[in-house]
């Protein structure tokens, strides 16, 4: 069952399917993840920010500056961009796209995981389901 999670305002252009964090800006507002350092707290909407057609409409923005946009947050399961391979059962972290892409195993530092893999996919840019479960951990 899906949780209703909180509608923010876009504190820029934001993507279909990826992850967001709170703005440092202005309250109440997102921005698209752009770096491995940002705590994500949630997906993206899953559709287009105006009507198809309408004026000012695309097919890949969620929202641009200003726009209303519904984030999944914990504990909701949503579809995400992944930016490389991942395994279902894997925890997933972020790239500097806001794409979903499989914790890796390195030199000890802050890393931020954005939830839990529930579908193996292999091809990147295409969508997998992510039990979100936003946290940080030192690895």
């Amino acid at each position: 069952m899906l949780i209703p999670g909180p509608t923010f305002q876009a504190d820029g252009n934001i993507n279909n399917f990826i992850a967001v964090m709170v703005s440092p800006s202005n309250d109440n507002r997102v921005l698209q993840v752009s770096a491995t350092n940002q705590f994500p707290i949630g997906v993206s909407q899953q559709g287009m920010n105006q009507a198809p057609g309408s004026f000012g409409a695309t097919s890949t923005l969620a929202a641009t500056q200003g726009q209303s946009i519904q984030v999944y947050c914990a504990p909701n399961v949503a579809q995400m961009i992944v930016g490389a391979a991942v395994t279902r059962g894997n925890p997933l972290t972020i790239n500097t796209s806001g794409q979903a892409v499989p914790l890796v195993a390195g030199s000890p530092s802050t890393q931020y995981i954005i939830g839990i893999a529930l579908m193996s996919q292999a091809t990147v840019g295409a969508t997998t389901r992510v039990l979100i479960m936003p946290q940080q951990i030192w690895f």
